[in-house]
């Protein structure tokens, strides 16, 4: 495998709203992420060696799984012509990289690994292949969404919205009329393992509310079907 630098996509540290730091409280959590994701996750310790990483990080890399657990993170960094450490970790940049000859583009995140408790664990990478971006924008009403730019306009103007919260919004604009029961949303959002905790969609549909209604308390998108779920209006 051989990487180059491209660019460096971001100089300075990302707001909380852009990417949260993810808090690692369990084997539950950790499986409900990993079940959301298809980019790549590595995930290191503040002695900057690899405690964890998924199979996507191993084939977007090249690399067998063996050669990253234990690895030194400043190492991988330098193969990708980058360089993070715990006292600075929320960057977004990207780096070429050529697996089996083919030419691959890839932007890696960087965040901060802590525990329910705040402190900091480590840091971690984000890993996504963006040879070939595929836009997808929905679009109703006064609404649209755009997928690969992870907002949302609302009447003309910007919203940023979280990944749970653009996936959120893409399941119901892709449902529209159709009223989405807590079990499924919770499947599709949150992974197979949940079911029972409805209260997890009406946070985030609050959350989204706040975002996109001109009337939360009164909304015209997100509408409430009691006992049941929700539905998208059309």
């Amino acid at each position: 495998m051989s990487m180059s630098y491209l660019s460096r996509h971001e100089n300075s540290t990302r707001h909380a709203h852009d990417e949260p730091a993810v808090s690692v409280s369990g084997a539950g959590a950790l499986d409900a992420v990993l079940a959301s994701l298809d980019d790549g996750l590595i995930i290191a310790g503040l002695d900057g060696r690899v405690t964890f990483h998924n199979a996507a990080a191993a084939r977007l890399l090249g690399v067998t799984g063996g050669l990253l657990a234990g690895a030194c993170l400043n190492e991988i960094g330098r193969q990708l012509g980058i360089r993070s450490t715990a006292s600075q970790p929320s960057t977004s940049m990207h780096v070429t990289a050529t697996v089996a000859g083919r030419r691959r583009k890839l932007r890696l995140r960087s965040f901060p690994v802590r525990d329910s408790r705040a402190v900091t664990l480590g840091v971690g990478y984000l890993v996504e292949d963006i040879t070939s971006p595929k836009r997808i924008v929905l679009r109703h009403r006064d609404l649209e969404l755009d997928m690969h730019a992870m907002t949302a306009r609302v009447r003309g103007r910007r919203v940023t919205l979280t990944r749970t919260e653009l996936a959120l919004l893409r399941l119901f604009m892709e449902n529209p009329g159709t009223t989405l029961r807590h079990a499924r949303v919770l499947r599709q959002i949150w992974g197979p393992k949940y079911g029972d905790e409805a209260h997890y969609v009406r946070v985030y549909v609050n959350r989204l509310r706040r975002k996109i209604e001109a009337d939360p308390a009164n909304p015209t998108y997100l509408v409430t079907e009691r006992g049941i779920g929700y539905r998208f209006a059309g």
